[in-house]
């Protein structure tokens, strides 16, 4: 989910990373929604700016209208909460070990997403529920109860933030329902990366987990890292330049995420690496980093998380934003609409997704269940803690979801022939 923009003293961050650890629902959840709906209503005034032809700045203006509020985004980036304590090593898992091969074919700016050698669009849904606490048979069973009734809801791909939450055990849930997942790997935004051991020791972590997971056939893209940099600069459409000390922090942490990305292919070939960002407003980052280290990367892939309009400008405009990279709309969810009015704003983003599958991948909706961690997932939850609908936005993605599924197989014997002409 995208970021707010508050900030909070380090005896305030120290209190939240040990809530945030904990994952009880209450203590984090207000200062996570805070940073979220901050975050939102940012890309609300982004929004407004783009499409008046102006900027946001601390001065509240666009285009030549003085807004009531500016992102306070471009006063300091959020600090909270705590970043994910890194995957357990100890955790094991019982699938059948045998990797189905995912891959993702470039050419001329062009992309193909295959998992097992068949194309496929990622209809993906954002899982985050607090499962701390539960005892493994129960926490099966809630796995068992939520992963089935997205299979039957036409969901590929299952897509989330914590470690602890998608870890052995939901991987084979997954396996057994037919469920790929990208699985999470979340970054510590405070680390010292001026330091080599605390690099070095990021990437032993990452070349622990890949080994750790890498055989299972749930798995379908390595997630490394979620708004990273969202926490820690400013947005690129902020009038004011990041500090010396935050630009050096955002330069650092791309140069590393790219080392890890090339880590984690060079063990793992069969699988993508998925990095995600709030909107398209920190891509500038990657992109240099990408023009400093260039290389075929066809297998990284950029995700967004966009909730409002802008999400057709960005996907229209991906091209240009400098990224050699296929694009996955990692969040997406009607900010503004109430229960019972979602449905007509899932099917206007699933359109403007659907609209450049030569280089979108897919999306996923955010997010599955009201009974997470967050105030905002009682907002955008589509089920209750009982796996029942609160309204009628799961039917809607459900029809989305079968929708395409059905137009990818019925286009498949042409594809396949076209492909064997061409060979």
């Amino acid at each position: 989910m995208e970021r707010s923009a508050s900030s909070t003293s380090t005896t305030d961050h120290a209190e939240v990373e040990q809530t945030r650890s904990a994952r009880g629902p209450a203590g984090a959840c207000g200062q996570a929604s805070r940073r979220r709906l901050l975050a939102l209503l940012a890309g609300t005034t982004l929004g407004l700016a783009t499409a008046l032809g102006g900027h946001v700045s601390n001065g509240r203006r666009a285009g030549g209208i003085v807004l009531a509020a500016g992102p306070a985004a471009c006063d300091s980036p959020p600090h909270e909460p705590a970043p994910f304590a890194p995957p357990d090593g100890r955790t094991g898992w019982q699938a059948p070990s045998g990797a189905l091969v995912t891959t993702i074919q470039a050419s001329g700016g062009q992309y193909r997403y295959a998992v097992g050698g068949q194309p496929e669009t990622i209809r993906g849904m954002g899982y985050s529920p607090v499962l701390d606490g539960l005892s493994p048979d129960v926490r099966r069973q809630r796995l068992d109860r939520d992963l089935a009734l997205m299979a039957a809801a036409g969901v590929n791909t299952l897509i989330g933030w914590d470690p602890a939450v998608l870890d052995g055990l939901a991987l084979d849930v997954a396996w057994q329902v037919g469920l790929g997942v990208a699985l999470p790997f979340d970054v510590d935004f405070t680390a010292d990366l001026s330091s080599p051991a605390v690099r070095r020791g990021f990437l032993d972590t990452i070349r622990a987990w890949v080994e750790q997971y890498h055989l299972h056939p749930a798995l379908r893209l390595w997630a490394v890292g979620n708004e990273v940099l969202q926490r820690t600069v400013p947005p690129s459409w902020c009038a004011s330049p990041p500090t010396v000390e935050q630009a050096a922090w955002a330069e650092a942490w791309s140069r590393l995420l790219l080392e890890a990305a090339d880590l984690i292919h060079d063990l793992d070939p069969a699988h993508p690496v998925l990095y995600r960002e709030a909107e398209d407003a920190y891509a500038p980052w990657l992109a240099r980093a990408l023009a400093k280290r260039p290389a075929d990367r066809s297998w990284l892939v950029y995700g967004v998380n966009a909730y409002t309009p802008r999400l057709a400008d960005i996907v229209e405009a991906w091209p240009a934003r400098g990224i050699p990279t296929s694009l996955l709309i990692s969040e997406f969810a009607p900010l503004n609409a109430s229960r019972g009015e979602r449905s007509a704003g899932f099917r206007e983003q699933w359109a403007a997704i659907r609209a450049h599958p030569e280089y979108v991948l897919g999306g996923a909706v955010y997010v599955w269940s009201t009974d997470g961690p967050e105030a905002v997932d009682r907002q955008f939850g589509l089920v209750d803690g009982a796996g029942q609908p609160v309204d009628d936005a799961l039917e809607a993605v459900a029809t989305l979801y079968h929708d395409d599924a059905r137009e990818r197989a019925a286009r498949a014997p042409t594809v396949a022939a076209a492909e064997g002409a061409a060979s």
